[in-house]
């Protein structure tokens, strides 16, 4: 869930809390995470041949953090609301989102979640 009252500090854009492992949040989100991404691949034959292992590990957990930014926070709430209305639709029931896996490779994240 998302806290309206958690804000970033002054000059900054964005709050980001990393998740404890034991907590249901992260084990929520590592659950979904698991069901959508492997965790292992098949190496090649000459990683096979060189590791002595025909799987590896991929997409390794090392954090999870929650970030909180209320300017795309707004911006999000508007936008659902708006696909609400055009569909004349308030039932709560209905799923408009989902959880999304957001990787940034070479991308600082800072550009993303401070929408630079």
């Amino acid at each position: 869930e998302y806290d309206v009252n958690i804000r970033p500090p002054e000059g900054q854009s964005a709050v980001l809390i990393t998740l404890d492992p034991s907590s249901e949040d992260y084990k929520r989100v590592e659950f979904y995470f698991r069901t959508t991404v492997p965790n292992f691949e098949k190496n090649t034959l000459l990683e096979a041949t060189r590791t002595n292992s025909k799987y590896k590990q991929v997409n390794k957990i090392t954090k999870i953090q929650k970030i909180y930014n209320p300017k795309l926070r707004e911006q999000w709430k508007f936008l659902l609301d708006k696909i609400r209305y055009d569909n004349n639709n308030d039932d709560d029931s209905l799923q408009y989102t989902r959880l999304l896996w957001h990787g940034s490779g070479t991308l600082p994240p800072q550009v993303i979640y401070n929408d630079v």
